[in-house]
């Protein structure tokens, strides 16, 4: 929205948490030390390297087509350019409850 990235690095430095999926703004996140959560689908290890970004998706053991990388043999389907049945999966909830968790913000509050 026109702020640049300087402001956006400064803001991210000041909040509790930043939130996102597996895009530029939260790898900036990590590279400027801030919390963050990065939502993701079958790309699990993008974020590896900085140690204040959580990600969040479903394991494996939950879904066979989680961490494919977009591959056949690993259960990459045409329909995934469309919809990630993965990231599908996680669902608004589990976004959310795990964005309270990780502000100390316990359900009944």
């Amino acid at each position: 929205y026109g702020i640049g990235w300087p402001v956006l690095m400064a803001t991210m430095t000041s909040v509790s948490l930043v939130v996102g999926n597996d895009s530029g703004p939260v790898h900036v996140a990590g590279t400027v030390g801030a919390r963050a959560l990065a939502v993701c689908g079958p790309q699990l290890r993008c974020f590896e390297h900085y140690p204040t970004v959580e990600v969040l998706a479903i394991q494996r053991e939950e879904m066979g087509c989680v961490g494919c990388g977009f591959r056949g043999e690993h259960g990459y389907r045409a329909a995934c350019d469309f919809q990630c049945r993965a990231l599908m999966e996680l669902g608004p909830e589990k976004v959310f409850e795990r964005i309270m968790a990780k502000l100390g913000v316990s359900r009944g509050e």
